[in-house]
């Protein structure tokens, strides 16, 4: 009876060791194109922003616009920006 019991217990400690081994991989965000081009680490990054006009919406309303442009080490990038401010965020779509 005490062997049956050691060995039960044996088996139920090994069984709970090998679960608690789990390596979980880490989820990795989605990056849009502007995020992944500014955000390398080490490098300075400079914005310049050149405004443009206001874009009228279909619903009523308008959104602000201009060009972004990005200089990171020796690298640049241009996007166009449209930002919208709501009654409680502001929303912003870039386009590269």
């Amino acid at each position: 009876m005490l062997k049956k019991t050691t060995l039960a217990l044996l088996l139920l400690c090994g069984t709970t060791t090998i679960y608690a081994q789990d390596i979980k991989k880490e989820i990795k965000t989605i990056e849009t194109k502007m995020d992944a081009f500014a955000s390398k680490t080490g490098i300075i990054t400079k914005f310049t922003d050149t405004k443009l006009g206001v874009l009228k919406l279909s619903y009523g309303g308008v959104a602000e616009t201009r060009i972004r442009k990005i200089n990171s080490g020796t690298a640049s990038s241009y996007f166009y920006q449209i930002e919208k401010e709501g009654k409680y965020s502001c929303s912003k779509a870039s386009i590269k």
